[in-house]
């Protein structure tokens, strides 16, 4: 077990030189990584001398790379956009779950496709995969990314052929609300605060859950890639009424460093250290931010009945759409 106070001087004055090149690599400077939850995983690194400098980040696939280049980078990263990227250079990078959420969404302007109940959207897109027009954020973006993987492990989505990127995901809706894409695709904490979510509402779009046995099948490094939860999706004026929710699928957010086991690494056990001690502390990461706290509190867990009735429909819809083009 890693223990903070028996760190030698030695081990002290190689963390200091080492401080010059590696760094804890977050996101974007306006977002959530780098203002909410890299401070907390940079005061528990501080705490031990790791004195990396937080940093705005390259996104999940630019931060899976700095530390597929150097071990001792630290990072964040969506849970299955870690999962693409260890499946193309194994044994390179580690993770360890967040406890924080980001949740996966889709919205159409065609409520043919969006359906009559939870399930019916995904399951509908899965048999008009080769049809639809997906519009995603930006080609290297976490969503891209995140949709991809989906691709890699679902034949029947793995026949979208017709995708286009755009800047931002606020880009990407508008292509659905002006009928430029049948389909916007996107990662985002349910943070309904998000003017994101008040731009779905005002375009009279429609929520289509993501979620799939494939998807819920996905493991990497013994922790579950997805997991079903019930979000909001709409803000209320003053806490008054009952927002409008939608069950989806949820991905996590990771820590991510390189694995000592790495022949590239020049100090195994210091390496070894520093991932003893955010394995020891990931509880401590999740935010504290009244914003948070806020969002957590209207997120529920669905039961594992609930989750195989969302299942069914989704598997109900995709047969359904599967026989009408027979």
């Amino acid at each position: 077990m890693f223990k903070r106070f028996t760190l030698t001087i030695s081990l002290a004055l190689g963390l200091a030189l080492n401080a010059q090149s590696d760094q804890l690599l977050t996101g974007g400077k306006s977002g959530a990584y780098y203002n909410d939850i890299g401070p907390k995983v940079h005061a528990v690194l501080n705490g031990a001398l790791f004195r990396y400098p937080l940093q705005v980040g390259k996104g999940s696939v630019g931060n899976f790379n700095a530390i597929a280049e150097n071990p001792f980078i630290v990072a964040l990263g969506q849970a299955d956009v870690f999962a693409l990227m260890n499946t193309e250079m194994p044994g390179k990078v580690i993770s360890i779950p967040t406890g924080v959420r980001e949740c996966l969404f889709a919205v159409t302007n065609n409520s043919g496709i969006a359906g009559e109940r939870e399930g019916d959207g995904w399951g509908n897109m899965m048999s008009l995969a080769s049809r639809m027009r997906v519009a995603l954020p930006g080609e290297g973006s976490g969503s891209s990314k995140t949709f991809q993987f989906i691709q890699s492990i679902n034949e029947k989505l793995g026949r979208v052929k017709n995708i286009k990127h755009f800047d931002s995901t606020d880009e990407a809706i508008n292509a659905v609300a002006f009928d430029q894409a049948d389909i916007a695709f996107f990662v985002q904490m349910p943070d309904t605060r998000n003017a994101l979510f008040k731009k779905i509402k005002e375009k009279d779009l429609q929520w289509i859950g993501v979620g799939d046995r494939s998807m819920l099948r996905q493991e990497v490094g013994g922790n579950k890639v997805y997991a079903i939860d019930t979000v909001p999706v709409e803000e209320t004026w003053g806490g008054f009424g009952t927002p409008e929710t939608l069950t989806t699928t949820c991905t996590q957010v990771f820590v991510m460093t390189g694995d000592p086991q790495r022949v590239d690494v020049d100090d195994k056990e210091m390496l070894k250290d520093q991932v003893s001690l955010l394995q020891e502390s990931q509880k401590a990461f999740e935010p504290d931010a009244d914003w948070y706290v806020n969002m957590v509190g209207k997120i529920r867990t669905v039961s594992v009945s609930a989750s195989e009735s969302l299942l069914q429909a989704v598997d109900a819809a995709a047969e359904a759409v599967n026989n009408s083009l027979n």
